[in-house]
């Protein structure tokens, strides 16, 4: 173990061979010493004695870098104080295997431990636990202990909104995707004749469907699925009695 101040100061022969010596041995060594060397150098070594560490000065001279692997330690033991932002695989699996380690009844702290899953609970309540399945769920009128259960209307839901009945020739804009339904009774004095235009511009212009009774007494009707933010109308002769209606998807 050896320490040098790296200057080789002009002397006799013998005197220089010696200060030649110490120079290397410090190299040699990395400088080891309990305290660290007084004359530093950027990005020198330094083997400190008294935790055992290697250390390296930083490139601006200005204080240690420690390495973080205990040099003593054969296994790879991952320092306290490491500056080391990455460690070896050998060095982390023998950190976690010492933090984490559980023999016999030990426990490891702050984790909590059940003899079974799932749990079943000693007072169950009635409302919400399914004891065939097992687990909880939120709404025990919706949701039965039978997994195969078959779901009512009312409990599932409808896809659709509520209808409303529209105008003839008159531009809407659909809220939702739905259905755009026309029907011409035929009980008038001309041929029926039905045409549904829907696209982005308003009024739309786009011509989707067209029905067209031959007789005065002919009865039509078209129903043309409509795209959310597009608009949609209905061009109807009055040979009856007309009924437009919409059917959003959703409420």
């Amino acid at each position: 173990m050896s320490q040098h101040d790296y200057v080789i100061a002009n002397a006799a022969g013998a005197t220089v061979r010696t200060d030649l010596n110490s120079v290397l041995q410090a190299i040699v060594t990395n400088n080891s010493s309990a305290t660290e060397p007084t004359t530093t150098y950027p990005n020198m070594w330094w083997f400190d004695t008294s935790t055992s560490l290697l250390k390296r000065r930083n490139n601006a001279n200005t204080a240690w870098i420690t390495l973080g692997l205990e040099a003593v330690d054969t296994d790879g033991t991952l320092a306290a104080n490491s500056d080391t932002k990455i460690a070896s695989q050998k060095a982390t699996k023998t950190y976690a295997d010492t933090k984490m380690s559980k023999t016999g009844a030990e426990t490891i702290a702050g984790v909590k431990t059940f003899s079974s899953f799932p749990v079943t609970p000693s007072a169950a309540p009635t409302s919400n636990y399914q004891a065939a399945n097992k687990k909880f769920v939120d709404d025990a009128a919706a949701l039965k202990a039978n997994s195969s259960h078959s779901h009512t209307a009312s409990e599932v839901g409808s896809l659709f909104g509520t209808r409303a009945s529209k105008n003839n020739n008159t531009s809407y804009l659909a809220e939702a995707d739905g259905f755009f339904t026309v029907r011409n009774d035929g009980n008038g004095a001309v041929d029926p004749d039905i045409a549904i235009y829907t696209d982005a511009s308003n009024p739309p212009t786009t011509l989707i469907l067209q029905a067209e009774g031959e007789q005065s007494d002919d009865a039509c009707s078209l129903t043309c699925p409509v795209i959310k933010g597009e608009y949609y109308k209905a061009v109807c002769t009055t040979g009856g009695l007309l009924s437009l209606s919409w059917l959003p998807m959703g409420s």
